[in-house]
């Protein structure tokens, strides 16, 4: 559900985001997991397995959309196949691709994208809801559209999001924090 539209009355209600903490401790251990264990073919492997079981996600609820059913039930736990964040298989599919991305070794010096991941993760929700807004139901309806669509899709989000901390961290606010944050180290 979109926190734009949400009925809580306070937007970022702490008690539903503390069930996010268990997703940050599981990438912390994973990510330990991972360092010892560097596998291009594994990694390939987990990736795999962790976008094919978000891909039968995404065909259970195509079908259930065809059916009249609720295609994303908010109450996930009586719906184990929706795309509830903390939906049991969606876990799993996160748990997947994160142990995948974990394992492999890589060999491009990525180090400066870390900086701006935070403000990648705060504002891909507001692009992801725009870019929803504006292509609607554009692309419902085909099964092959609506899966490369996913792919297309998860890149202009992160691009865009990309593009949108790059900007964030040019406002002179912001290079100010730095400048200051520099001097005291």
């Amino acid at each position: 559900m979109s926190y734009i539209t949400s009925e809580h009355i306070l937007k970022w209600d702490i008690g539903w985001q503390l069930c996010f903490l268990s997703y940050f401790l599981m990438g912390y251990k994973l990510r330990q997991w991972g360092k010892e264990r560097k596998n291009n073919r594994t990694a390939f492997m987990l990736i795999l397995v962790g976008f094919a079981v978000n891909a039968g996600l995404a065909y259970i609820n195509w079908l259930r959309g065809l059916k009249g059913l609720p295609v994303v039930d908010i109450q996930y736990y009586k719906n184990p196949f929706s795309y509830a964040p903390l939906a049991p298989i969606e876990v799993i599919a996160s748990i997947l691709v994160f142990s995948g991305f974990s394992v492999m070794d890589i060999k491009k010096d990525f180090s400066k994208l870390a900086g701006y991941t935070f403000l990648i993760y705060l504002i891909h929700a507001g692009v992801w809801d725009v870019i929803s807004t504006v292509l609607g139901d554009i692309l419902i309806g085909n099964w092959i559209v609506e899966t490369l669509s996913v792919i297309m899709i998860t890149m202009a989000v992160f691009l865009l999001s990309f593009l949108g901390a790059m900007l964030y961290r040019k406002l002179p606010p912001f290079e100010r924090m730095m400048q200051k944050r520099s001097k005291l180290e």
